[in-house]
């Protein structure tokens, strides 16, 4: 201020030119007025950044809001998958011992079945031969091959009769008969 004061000519009987103040009052309302409005247009800016500066803190709490969300949500997914899975687990293995002790029955079952049907061709061979036996005594009794109702009578009680020999015709007779 200083020197702009220096600036105004001073009149001859003292004081400054009426002109150069008038001019210096002049430009400094003009400064004041472009002042004036450029504090208002960066208060306005301020407050438009202020409102943004809102803005985006809610956008990044919402998504911190999402994300832990999220997070817990995925916790929950991967929690549920894995109980899931812990479920399936315990359910199969049970299920994979008792198709085991199926499977080890069937087998045991099988193995039997086998004996059994294994013990199937002598008996046959045995009846076979039991039935030569019969017949070729009833042609040697009667002269004939025919077979009355006697005969048929007799052998049926011979079979009707549990075998006295044990071991599985014993054990089938009882099943069966008892």
């Amino acid at each position: 201020m200083t020197g702009e004061i220096n600036f105004f000519r001073k009149r001859f009987f003292g004081g400054f030119n009426r002109e150069d103040v008038v001019g210096y009052v002049a430009k400094l309302g003009r400064e004041n007025s472009e002042l004036a409005a450029a504090k208002e247009k960066a208060e306005m800016d301020l407050r438009a950044l202020e409102r943004e500066v809102a803005q985006l803190r809610q956008e990044v709490d919402e998504t911190k809001k999402q994300l832990t969300d999220g997070n817990e949500r995925k916790a929950y997914l991967f929690e549920t998958i894995g109980n899931t899975l812990n479920e399936f687990e315990t359910s199969f293995c049970g299920l994979r011992s008792e198709i085991e002790k199926d499977a080890e029955a069937v087998a045991a079952w099988l193995e039997n079945v086998g004996n059994t049907v294994a013990k199937v061709p002598p008996m046959l061979a045995t009846a076979g031969e039991r039935f030569a036996e019969l017949r070729a005594a009833y042609i040697e009794e009667k002269g004939s091959d025919i077979i009355t109702p006697e005969l048929l009578d007799s052998a049926l009680s011979d079979v009707q009769s549990p075998p006295q020999t044990g071991g599985w015709n014993q054990q089938f007779w009882s099943a069966e008969r008892g």
